[in-house]
């Protein structure tokens, strides 16, 4: 990922070190649940949104994200599609999938490996926003001056 974690504790003076904010790029063609989950996330997160997976793959090229939430049914490229892009060029974006087609929950770990998790919707708000941090948390190294801790390896 593209972000680090710094300890807040002192360092040379009383000035705390900066903690950068996560990315995620939010691929939904609905605007409103596209909306929702902007004014979920939002607070915690820096959300940039597109309507389709070819616009998210361009976006892809110009900014480190954190986490990809997408949709699965979308005009021009699709989630499905888009995951097996992104795992492809971009494995360490853990993607989250969104989508109302729970039959095809069954293989998904299996088929498309940076698929972390799959959200049925409807969904409650608590559950969106505890798989993106719980995803986040879990892809993310930490970081303590110029020390790198990764917990994944």
């Amino acid at each position: 990922p593209s972000w680090h974690l710094f300890c807040t504790l002192p360092v040379g003076g009383n000035k705390p070190m900066p903690i950068q904010t996560p990315t995620i790029l939010l691929v939904e063609d609905n605007p409103v649940d596209m909306e929702i989950m902007n004014v979920l996330l939002s607070p915690f997160y820096e959300v940039d949104s597109c309507l389709h997976g070819a616009l998210a793959l361009e976006m892809l090229k110009h900014k480190n994200y954190d986490l990809l939430i997408s949709d699965i049914v979308m005009p021009v490229m699709g989630g499905i599609e888009l995951a097996t892009v992104v795992g492809a060029h971009y494995p360490k974006i853990p993607v989250l999938i969104i989508s109302n087609r729970s039959w095809e929950y069954h293989g998904y770990r299996e088929n498309y490996p940076n698929v972390k998790h799959w959200v049925n919707k409807p969904f409650k708000p608590s559950t969106l926003v505890g798989l993106v941090a719980g995803t986040i948390a879990e892809n993310s190294p930490i970081n303590y001056g110029n020390q790198t801790l990764d917990e994944t390896e």
